[in-house]
């Protein structure tokens, strides 16, 4: 994925916002949106081509479940790959978060190495689903 993708970073806390923000400006990306919540980053999502979305688990409004089902229900926004944030690393989280679409998980707190890795196995995990998916209606 191109360094000049919009990433839209989606917490309801501003400092863990910020702290995101930074790490993503760190390893390259500088077109970088914010929102507090599910609900205004839907309102971004559906104003501008966004290239990944980062978002917390857990936020007021329209949480990170909820706004990943919403992506991964409208086939012009399906193709977006999704990393969900969060501090709970229970096995029913994860698995609710998988179910929902969500391409790649951190678990606060991360590092530097974590965030770049993650992003990048979203995008390869993205990639491939759409892949799959174009060779399963080519093969229909």
């Amino acid at each position: 994925m191109k360094k000049n993708t919009t990433i839209l970073v989606v917490d309801d806390d501003s400092n863990l916002r910020r702290i995101l923000v930074n790490v993503v400006k760190k390893i390259g990306y500088t077109d970088i949106r914010e929102a507090e919540n599910g609900q205004k980053a839907w309102m971004i999502i559906n104003n501008m081509e966004i290239g990944i979305l980062i978002t917390d688990l857990n936020m007021p409004v329209i949480d990170g479940i909820k706004l990943t089902r919403m992506v991964r229900s409208n086939s012009k926004y399906d193709h977006i790959p999704i990393v969900i944030v969060t501090s709970s690393n229970t096995k029913d989280s994860i698995i609710k978060a998988a179910k929902a679409g969500v391409d790649s998980y951190i678990i606060k707190p991360f590092e530097l190495k974590q965030i770049i890795e993650k992003i990048d196995a979203a995008i390869t995990h993205r990639q491939e689903k759409i892949s799959a998916g174009n060779n399963k209606a080519a093969k229909s």
